[in-house]
């Protein structure tokens, strides 16, 4: 298992990150090799891409109901969807030559590891029942084609579920899920 600290710990509340840290201590309790992993150099240039593309595919996806419904829309999902009608063609191409080596890069390093493990999200889920919580801990992994799983793995101390999130190789689902 490679531990992903980098990037995810830093936006991490400290609950959250003791909480990872003690799913480690366990997995390795039960025989499980827990090994620091290093993001590619291009994560943070992915994400950007991953956004610019997801708001182009998206405006695409949305054009026939959103200019006659746009305000029966929430205001990140406009946000994204204006964001998507105004990227350039150019914005798009390269997000997509991006997202080919991110993909590679991310198989390199998967390559040691049978998964990788970060926090799900940063804190513990939401009480407000009207949002889903941030995704950003797994717009990578959708960008770079591979399957990730979220799982409830523990409780803050207010009773809120608290989640890891395991990465595995494309493809790889039937070892993501065993």
């Amino acid at each position: 298992i490679g531990l992903l600290r980098q990037f995810f710990f830093e936006r991490s509340l400290p609950e959250t990150r003791q909480h990872v840290e003690g799913v480690c201590q366990a997995l390795a309790r039960a025989g499980a090799c827990v090994e620091e992993a290093r993001l590619p150099d291009s994560f943070q240039s992915a994400l950007d891409a991953q956004s610019a593309l997801q708001g182009v595919e998206s405006a695409v996806a949305h054009r026939d109901t959103y200019p006659k419904h746009r305000e029966k829309y929430g205001h990140k999902v406009v946000e994204q969807l204006e964001g998507g009608l105004r990227a350039s063609g150019v914005t798009y191409a390269e997000a997509k030559q991006l997202q080919s080596r991110f993909a590679s890069e991310v198989h390199a390093a998967l390559a040691r590891f049978d998964v990788l493990l970060t926090p799900a999200v940063a804190g513990a889920a939401p009480r407000d029942l009207t949002i889903t919580g941030d995704p950003l801990f797994q717009r990578a992994w959708t960008y770079a084609g591979v399957p990730s799983l979220a799982l409830p793995s523990g409780a803050d101390r207010d009773g809120m579920p608290l989640a890891v999130q395991l990465i595995a190789r494309k493809l790889g689902e039937g070892r993501l899920l065993a």
